[in-house]
């Protein structure tokens, strides 16, 4: 892992978490947005704050934070903006609490792409085509730049202008299958990832 240059986030230095349309994998995370000075966690430019994604707008996928729209999205974007899939829940506090997010792919499926918030299945959308109607393409480039890396809290967002997350990230977890919604509420309820269901992290 990684800290390269400012707001930029944290970047795992690996190609492993290069996922792409044909894998399964899931991201899981705590998150709260905060500000020191400022009377709200908002910045004074850009719309969408990185939580946990990889890529930015073209060939990305992830979770991100709508300010505007008080909204947690995730989202996977094989090229333009008319191609993102992507499943969002409105948050009543802004995310100035903590809430425990996840996403979870399944390749080829009807509603292989969803969002739990703290447990819960928000909302789930289909993988088998782009928003455009055509065959899901990939979204995940080859890494040549920090950009392109899985970062937690970084200026890289599946859509919308850019800033990097302004609060508090903990307990990132990825893997490299569809978790289960069982696995999903384990999390959520045992934050250290210590519990009886034995979840193997990757």
């Amino acid at each position: 892992i990684s800290e390269s240059h400012s707001n930029t986030g944290v970047h795992f230095d690996t190609t492993d978490f290069n996922f792409n349309k044909d894998d399964n994998f899931s991201l899981s995370i705590w998150a709260k947005r905060f500000h020191p000075t400022a009377t709200n966690a908002d910045p004074t430019t850009g719309t969408v704050q990185g939580i946990f994604t990889r890529g930015t707008t073209d060939d990305s996928f992830g979770i991100d934070y709508h300010h505007g729209d008080n909204q947690i999205r995730v989202g996977v974007r094989p090229g333009d903006s008319d191609t993102r899939r992507g499943v969002t829940k409105t948050m009543s506090d802004d995310l100035l609490d903590w809430h425990h997010i996840v996403m979870t792919y399944e390749s080829s499926s009807a509603t292989g792409l969803k969002l739990y918030v703290d447990g819960v299945l928000e909302g789930s959308n289909t993988t088998v085509t782009d928003l455009d109607g055509n065959v899901m393409g990939d979204f995940s480039s080859s890494i040549t730049t920090d950009v392109e890396r899985l970062t937690i809290g970084g200026s890289d967002v599946t859509a919308g202008s850019a800033k990097s997350f302004s609060g508090f990230l903990q307990y990132p977890r990825v893997y490299n299958r569809t978790i289960t919604p069982s696995e999903v509420n384990s999390l959520y309820l045992n934050p250290p990832g210590i519990t009886e269901t034995k979840i193997t992290d990757v």
